[in-house]
This record gives structure tokens, C-alpha cells and sequence, in this order.
């Protein structure tokens, strides 16, 4: 999913030069975390100002023991700096992963 991104991002001027730090983790997110990633998204857009790992702490509160939530509770235990992200770099990216990355049910 990744490549089929980055190409429709070079066919679109406003993402063909912008900073790709932020498509990465959310390709990554979209896909290793299909249902809560879009679903969380999907309910409301966070601050840009937000940091990624602070942004998926709450998101896992419904669901901490589903397998994704174990997942997200294992990615935030490793203290990896992608977690300091921010959100802004991330859902710059949001409309195409949006497009390729969300359930059928999920695209706009």
C-alpha cells in the first residue's frame, strides 16, 4: 500500500514535493491496526499539535485486550521516537491513505 501511496503522490502537485516523514507510520497504521486506526480517524480528526503516541493511548481505551490494542500497547511500551510524531506530519497524509488504506465502507 505504501507504493501504490507514494505513486498517487507524485501525481498530485500539492504531495509530489511535501514532506513524506508523516506517510510511512500511517500506511503502517492503516495497516496493522485496519479497524481502529480508520475508525478513530473517521470519528474525529486529532490537533495536529498532538503527539502520535499520545493520540493512540485513548484510542485503544474501548478495546485494550482486542488484538489491535495489544499491538498498540506493545508499540507504545517500546518508547520509539516515531511515538513523538506529530500528528500534523501524519494527516497531511490522511487523504490518500484514506483513499487506498480504509475499509470499503470507510472511502469518501
Amino acid at each position: 500500500m505504501l507504493r501504490i501511496c507514494k505513486a498517487r503522490a507524485l501525481a498530485d502537485v500539492g504531495f509530489r514535493d511535501a514532506d513524506q516523514a508523516g506517510l510511512l507510520p500511517l500506511t503502517a497504521l492503516a495497516v496493522g491496526l485496519p479497524v481502529l486506526v480508520p475508525r478513530t480517524l473517521d470519528s474525529g480528526v486529532p490537533d495536529g499539535d498532538v503527539v502520535l503516541g499520545d493520540w493512540l493511548r485513548p484510542a485503544i481505551a474501548d478495546a485494550p485486550d482486542s488484538p489491535e490494542g495489544r499491538r498498540v500497547t506493545a508499540f507504545l511500551a517500546t518508547g520509539a521516537d516515531l511515538l513523538g510524531l506529530p500528528m500534523s506530519r501524519l494527516l497531511f497524509w490522511l487523504p490518500v491513505v484514506r483513499r487506498f488504506g480504509w475499509p470499503a465502507a470507510g472511502r469518501s
